[in-house]
């Protein structure tokens, strides 16, 4: 009787359907739905532009891919030959929606702050001199030196910085600076690759 209840058993099993495997579902990678959240937060609720106007920062950073963020100063020599550099790759990219660049400056007070800013262009914008939010902004992203440019993608990650080890942004590693030229050139291909479809 045992016997005859094992062998229906596994002849019921054999006779059953198969269950198959569920295919495996493909992930696909969306832009993060609060895009540039974070660094907005950080930044503050407003950003100024070279003529003393102050625009909401959500709208500055609304559908750009990249922030790019450039710790410099008025009294900084190596700042005041780069800064030229920077400022001319912007204006010759003006049309490009996929990047902004953020001034967060380290001069000593507003007016300075306001002056070296001034010369910037009106494609590039800056976080208002407020001692606190520059201090926040700078604790999150600075090296211990300028000029530093750091590339942000959308989640508020360093894609490249002015500090490298091992091809990652190290702004705490003094010794790891590589200067802004590297970082530039890497929005250069960038911004090239996002014109050509491939970014």
């Amino acid at each position: 009787m045992l016997l005859t209840a094992l062998i229906s058993s596994v002849i019921l099993l054999q006779s059953a359907p198969s269950i198959a495997p569920a295919p495996p579902t493909k992930v696909v990678e969306e832009q993060p739905k609060d895009a540039n959240a974070r660094i907005a937060r950080l930044i503050g609720p407003k950003l100024k532009m070279t003529d003393g106007k102050e625009v909401p920062t959500k709208d500055v950073l609304e559908g750009r891919k990249n922030v790019v963020l450039y710790f410099s100063a008025s009294w900084c020599p190596p700042c005041r030959t780069f800064t030229p550099k920077l400022i001319s790759f912007v204006k010759a990219n003006a049309d490009s929606k996929d990047f902004v660049v953020i001034l967060v400056g380290s001069d000593r007070n507003a007016s300075s702050h306001l002056n070296y800013f001034k010369k910037f262009g009106k494609d590039i914008y800056a976080v208002p001199y407020d001692k606190d939010r520059l201090t926040a902004v700078k604790r999150q992203y600075s090296g211990s030196g300028i000029p530093n440019l750091v590339i942000l993608d959308q989640a508020g990650k360093a894609v490249k910085g002015s500090y490298e080890t091992n091809g990652k942004y190290s702004p705490k590693n003094r010794g790891s600076y590589i200067g802004p030229n590297p970082v530039l050139s890497k929005l250069s291909e960038m911004v090239k690759e996002s014109k050509n479809g491939v970014g």
